[in-house]
């Protein structure tokens, strides 16, 4: 009889676990005996490991962000482009229920509000989607926001209309715009 305080060698089949895939494996341990110890053939260990996906329920985007561009008035396609090449991506933090942490550098697809025209002066909160590839994460979108201001054009030159000759007496049409 072995004293509960005494342990012996063993030897796992197979002998190791792949921790990449989730699943269960099922091990069998031969037992070493020693010299004070004699362990019959029959005599086995059993050890049963479990691979857990981490699956994140909660993400945090970086806190020091902030976009905000201003633009003269433009086409929604050229302020799209230049939002995404200015703030192509965001530091996220993606948190599961066993206190396991991820922070990843993901991207950002933008999109205009409903309400946006961009040929018309005012400031709009444009919406980005984060990705969330890669990362077995089941809470909702991950979402930032960019504050984009139309400014109004502003007159640099003029070009003056053509000069008008008419004779006397004829209607004089002046031009409406400049």
């Amino acid at each position: 009889i072995i004293k509960p305080e005494e342990t012996l060698n063993v030897t796992w089949s197979p002998a190791s676990v792949n921790n990449a895939v989730a699943g269960v494996t099922n091990l069998v341990g031969t037992l070493s005996g020693t010299d004070k110890i004699e362990v019959s053939a029959d005599k086995k260990a059993a050890l049963k490991v479990t691979v857990k996906e981490k699956v994140y329920t909660t993400a945090t985007v970086d806190a020091g962000f902030t976009a905000s561009k201003a633009y003269d008035v433009d086409t929604t396609a050229n302020i799209l482009s230049e939002l995404s090449a200015s703030y192509p991506t965001v530091s996220v933090k993606f948190t599961n229920s066993y206190g396991h942490e991820l922070t990843k550098t993901e991207s950002i697809t933008w999109s205009a509000p409903a309400n946006f025209n961009a040929g018309k002066v005012g400031t709009y909160t444009f919406e980005g989607t984060v990705s969330t590839s890669g990362v077995n994460y089941t809470g909702s979108a991950v979402k930032v926001t960019a504050t984009v201001k139309i400014n109004s054009l502003k007159v640099l030159s003029v070009t003056n209309p053509a000069d008008i000759e008419v004779f006397v007496g004829d209607t004089i049409t002046l031009p409406a715009k400049v």
